[in-house]
C-alpha cells in the first residue's frame, strides 16, 4: 500500500548547450523551499534503459536495502566527486572524470574543496522513506531519492519543511528522457536557460577544436571532427523540437545575460514562475552552502555573476560567412529574446543573400578538416559534411516559406 502522497509538480531545467545552466542551478541549491541534487548526475534517470537496473524484485526481504546500494553505485560521483565514472546517460558524452567537468572537485573560496557526502547517511534515510511503500516504481523512487538526499545532507532533523519542490536539472535530454519525464510529470513547468547563440556556439566548439589540434589518432580525431558538427546540428535540433509545442504553455525561455547583468529584475520573475519565494539565497551561487565556479577551457572558472563569458567576441572559431549564414538562419530565435535588432524586412533581404552560400563548405569546416590526420576523404564527400549542408537547406526553406519556426520557446521575460 502506498502511504505516502505523489508530487504531481516538479520545475525541471534544461540548458541551450553552453549557457550556464549550473550557474543558474547553483542559485536555486539552498532556498529553503527547494529540493534538489547538485548537478545533472541524475540526467539520465528516465531513460528507456535506466529503471530496469533499479527495479526492485519485491519477494526480497532485503530490496530496499540493495536499490539504496544501487543507487550509490551507479550514480557515485553525485556523492563523491573524487569518484572518475562516469553515470548512466553520459550527460557529457564520454568523459575522463565526469565530476570534476561539472566543478565539483574545485568547490569553495579557493577551488579547493571536493564534494564528498557520507553515502551511509543517504542509504539510512532512503531505506527509512521507503518503509511507507510495499512496491515502487520509478517516479516514486525518483521523489524518495530527492527526499533522503534532503533529510541526509540539508533538511536538519528538527526542520518543520514539507513538501518542498522538486528542481530537476534535466539538462540535455534526448526525446524519450523528455517524453517520460513529461509523461510522469504532465504538470511540470520547464525552464530553459539559452545564451547568445554565436557565442554559445563558438565557446562549444572551441572546448573540442582544443582537442582535436593536439590528437593524432585518427578514429579519435574523426570523432572529436563529428561532435564539432553535432553542435550545429543541435541549434536547429533544438529550435525545431515538437515537444517544445506540445508543453508551450508549460515553458519558458530565460537569458543567461538578464540573469548575469539585471539579476534583481530577472530572479524574482523566475521565481514566480517557479512558484517560491524571492529569497537572498537566489543571489548566491553555491551547492550544498560551497561555492561553485565552472571549469571553462576559454576563461579561467567562472564564478557567480562575472560576466567574461558573456562579454566574449564574435568570431572567436567561426568565420564572417559563418557567423552571417548562422545568424540568418537562427533570426526568429535571436529576434524573440532580443539578440538582434534586424528588422524582418532586413532579415527576408539576408535569406535571399544567404541562399547561394549554403553549398559552400563553411569556413570553420575548413578549418577542422585539416586537422584530421591521414585522411583521405576529400571534404565535400565527409558525412557530417553532407549532413550539416542538407540542414542549413532544409532550414532556409521553412523560413523562405513561412520567415518563423513553428517550435519556439515563449520568453519568461
Amino acid at each position: 500500500i502506498n502511504k505516502v502522497k505523489n508530487k504531481t509538480e516538479i520545475i525541471a531545467l534544461l540548458g541551450f548547450g553552453r549557457s550556464g545552466s549550473l550557474f543558474l542551478h547553483s542559485l536555486l541549491d539552498g532556498h529553503p523551499e527547494i529540493s534538489t541534487l547538485p548537478g545533472y548526475f541524475f540526467k539520465g534517470w528516465f531513460s528507456e534503459k535506466t529503471w530496469p537496473i533499479f527495479q526492485p524484485n519485491f519477494q526480497d526481504i532485503n530490496w530496499r536495502e540493495t536499490l539504496a546500494e544501487k543507487i550509490c553505485t551507479y550514480f557515485e560521483p553525485q556523492f563523491n566527486a573524487h569518484c572518475k565514472k562516469n553515470v548512466i546517460g553520459k550527460p557529457n558524452g564520454n568523459t575522463e572524470w565526469f565530476a570534476k567537468n561539472l566543478g565539483f572537485t574545485q568547490l569553495g573560496e579557493n577551488h579547493s574543496e571536493v564534494l564528498e557526502l557520507d553515502q551511509q547517511k543517504f542509504k539510512s534515510k532512503f531505506i527509512d522513506l521507503s518503509q511507507a511503500y510495499d512496491k515502487i516504481d520509478s517516479r516514486i523512487c525518483f521523489e524518495l531519492i530527492h527526499d533522503a538526499f534532503d533529510k541526509a545532507y540539508r533538511i536538519p532533523e528538527n526542520s518543520s519543511q514539507k513538501d518542498k519542490t522538486i528542481f530537476y536539472h534535466l539538462h540535455n535530454p534526448d526525446h524519450f528522457e523528455y517524453a517520460n519525464f513529461m509523461r510522469n510529470y504532465p504538470n511540470s513547468r520547464i525552464i530553459y536557460i539559452l545564451r547568445n547563440p554565436i557565442q554559445m556556439l563558438e565557446s562549444w566548439i572551441l572546448h573540442y577544436f582544443k582537442k582535436l589540434q593536439i590528437e593524432r589518432d585518427q578514429s579519435k580525431s574523426i570523432e572529436i571532427y563529428q561532435s564539432i558538427y553535432d553542435k550545429i546540428y543541435y541549434l536547429f535540433e533544438f529550435i525545431n523540437n515538437p515537444l517544445n509545442s506540445i508543453f508551450e504553455n508549460q515553458i519558458r525561455g530565460v537569458k543567461l545575460e538578464d540573469i548575469k547583468r539585471k539579476s534583481k529584475q530577472t530572479i524574482p520573475l523566475i521565481s514566480n514562475w517557479i512558484g517560491i519565494k524571492n529569497s537572498h539565497t537566489l543571489y548566491k551561487s553555491e551547492f550544498l552552502n560551497k561555492k561553485f565556479s565552472r571549469p571553462s577551457s576559454n576563461f579561467n572558472n567562472i564564478s557567480g555573476f562575472d560576466l567574461s563569458a558573456i562579454k566574449a567576441k564574435e568570431g572567436r572559431f567561426l568565420g564572417e560567412m559563418d557567423i552571417f549564414i548562422l545568424k540568418t538562419l537562427l533570426w526568429p530565435l535571436l529576434k524573440v529574446y532580443k539578440y538582434t535588432n534586424l528588422s524582418e524586412k532586413e532579415f527576408k533581404i539576408n535569406l535571399k543573400k544567404v541562399k547561394k552560400n549554403l553549398k559552400k563548405p563553411m569556413e570553420f569546416e575548413q578549418k577542422i578538416y585539416s586537422f584530421i590526420p591521414g585522411n583521405k576523404v576529400s571534404l565535400n564527400e565527409m558525412e557530417p559534411h553532407k549532413k550539416l549542408h542538407k540542414i542549413l537547406a532544409d532550414n532556409h526553406q521553412i523560413l523562405s516559406a513561412n520567415y518563423n519556426f513553428q517550435h519556439m520557446i515563449k520568453p519568461l521575460i
